[in-house]
């Protein structure tokens, strides 16, 4: 995930920052809500986009 831009696009990026260093997972590439089972971490790992 683009967590840089998400933090851009907040209504509040400074707390939006603060609750993710606070909550932050192991792995960085998916967010706490899903973890392992990450949508968008799944597809990254198994197709490839590039062209």
């Amino acid at each position: 995930l683009k967590w840089d831009r998400m933090y851009e696009l907040a209504i509040d990026p400074v707390h939006a920052r603060a609750v993710r260093d606070s909550r932050s997972p192991e792995d960085t590439e998916a967010c706490t809500m899903c973890g392992n089972y990450c949508a968008l971490k799944i597809v990254k790992q198994n197709f490839n986009f590039e062209r």
